[in-house]
């Protein structure tokens, strides 16, 4: 499995976004900074989501393909509702890294692990040799 474009622009969009809450917390009557980090990051979110599609490619099971575009889904709303009136910028960046840092962590871990070993993992190997 290679997942190293999806990885590149995961860690990116992460670091924008925080740094853009960290400063949309700092002055929150800025309704322009918070359109321009929006629109930014919006971007990012774009970039990110085509680097997927084409790692997805690589990924043998669809379970797995499954898991990351949710993740992925979740990270489309925390952009979306970055910026407009009454939300909490440093909540948001909070909701974000708990859903795109597990991922993250599992996009590295399985850049090293072979899709027969997977299929082991699953159980699947087990039917192979039998059928």
């Amino acid at each position: 499995m290679r997942s190293l474009r999806t990885q590149v622009r995961l860690r990116r969009l992460l670091r924008v976004y925080t740094d853009s809450s960290e400063r949309l917390a700092e002055s929150p009557a800025d309704s322009s900074l918070g359109a321009a980090s929006r629109n930014r990051l919006v971007e990012l979110a774009s970039s990110l989501q085509a680097a997927w599609a084409a790692d997805a490619a690589t990924v043998s099971l669809p379970a797995l393909r499954r898991h990351v575009t949710r993740t992925l889904a979740a990270v489309d709303q925390a952009v979306a509702g970055f910026g407009r009136p009454g939300t909490d910028p440093r909540r948001l960046a909070g909701e974000l890294h708990e859903s795109a840092l597990p991922l993250l962590l599992m996009l590295r871990g399985m850049e090293d692990v072979a899709d027969r070993q997977l299929l082991d993992w699953l159980g699947a190997g087990a039917l192979a040799k039998t059928a």
